[in-house]
């Protein structure tokens, strides 16, 4: 007793374990979904580091190329994508182009990766990668300009606070963002 057929079912076959319903499908569609979210984002933050310092308008035009100025079309503007299918050249005149604005766009996909992973899906993650976003717009206009542009600086102070005020942040509360807002815009002036 208890030998039997050894554990064979009816037709001499072992009986197969029942398999937990995986939710890992959402979840990869969701990490799929951030990278070109994010690239989109650095595809922005490559118009604003280029326009904003000098007063230019970040919506109102399209984008030229860089060379010639000759306007870019809407296929050759997806992020990252269009550079490497360009081999890093304008369509129009063959310039080369700076890989500055693909290293851009993709730092935008991996600070979107990096908000996902570590909030999911949520508002958290959208103020995450806000505050990432404009820390590399302020990166990249810095090395180039050695300034930081009140325009970029104070909505990412406001960000900051709203941020902290609603919990979405790390910091431990409202107060100590902004003792640490204040510190930073200080030292500045000292």
């Amino acid at each position: 007793r208890g030998r039997g057929r050894g554990g064979l079912g009816p037709r001499g076959r072992r009986p197969r374990a029942s398999r937990p319903v995986s939710l890992a499908l959402p979840r990869t569609a969701e990490a799929v979904g951030a990278l070109p979210v994010g690239a989109a984002v650095g595809s922005f933050l490559s118009v604003v580091i280029a326009r904003r310092p000098g007063g230019g308008s970040i919506g109102r035009r399209r984008s030229r190329c860089p060379a010639c100025k000759a306007p870019i079309a809407w296929y050759d503007s997806l992020p990252v994508v269009s550079w490497f299918l360009l081999r890093g050249r304008g369509r129009s005149c063959g310039a080369r182009i700076s890989p500055r604005y693909v290293a851009v766009e993709l730092l935008g996909a991996a600070a979107a990766w990096v908000a996902w992973r570590r909030h999911g899906l949520s508002a958290a993650a959208a103020v995450e990668l806000a505050f990432l976003a404009f820390l590399v717009a302020l990166a990249a206009i810095d090395l180039d300009r050695w300034e930081l542009p009140y325009e970029l600086t104070r909505p990412l102070l406001a960000l900051g606070l709203a941020g902290s005020a609603l919990s979405l942040t790390a910091a431990p509360g409202l107060r100590s963002s902004a003792l640490g807002a204040a510190s930073g815009f200080a030292a500045f002036w000292l």
